[in-house]
């Protein structure tokens, strides 16, 4: 049987063609299996545009701390690794362990908190592409506010799927930097 679904997030909607695989009778109702492979390349790059964030947030693990090298004396440096290629980095005070901020690393672009949230910086590397070809050299960041709604969404969107290894008190933190959009 054939059928097409609508994905909703926020205000933004892709319909997707699908059949039905397999139907599973579970408790009071049915869970059914779906096929998405009729669709066209478009189609199936949306699919993967709203699972891609939802995979970020939620395989972030923590990377072991000797692994992590620690550059400010007051702070101690976390980091949370994702198997969708995406790095979190979050800062804790030394003394009291709270929270100082994070910075969220997806391709070529860095999402920072500010002092005020909801407040963000975005940013891109430069030399990413450079860097690819060469011998890695250093990062070039440059405030990036072109793309910034686009990357709102996407932090938006990995702060809702966070994994349950991230504690409760830094889910907390990075869920106040989520702002709400209107209509596209």
């Amino acid at each position: 049987m054939t059928c097409q679904i609508t994905l909703k997030a926020e205000a933004v909607s892709f319909p997707l063609n699908a059949k039905v695989a397999r139907i599973v009778a579970a408790g009071a109702g049915a869970v059914a299996g779906l096929d998405l492979t009729s669709n066209d390349y478009k189609e199936r790059r949306c699919l993967v545009q709203v699972l891609e964030p939802i995979s970020m947030g939620a395989t972030l693990k923590q990377v072991s701390p000797e692994a992590v090298s620690q550059t400010e004396s007051d702070l101690v440096a976390l980091r949370y690794y994702s198997s969708a290629s995406s790095t979190l980095t979050v800062w804790r005070q030394n003394t009291d362990d709270k929270i100082h901020g994070f910075e969220l690393h997806v391709q070529d672009y860095y999402i920072r908190s500010t002092p005020k949230a909801p407040e963000i910086k975005i940013y891109i590397d430069e030399n990413h592409a450079e860097a690819k070809t060469t011998d890695f050299g250093s990062l070039r960041l440059r405030q990036n506010d072109e793309e910034a709604r686009e990357l709102r969404r996407l932090y938006n969107w990995i702060a809702l799927h966070l994994s349950d290894q991230v504690p409760d008190d830094l889910n907390e933190f990075l869920q106040r930097y989520r702002t709400e959009f209107g209509s596209d």
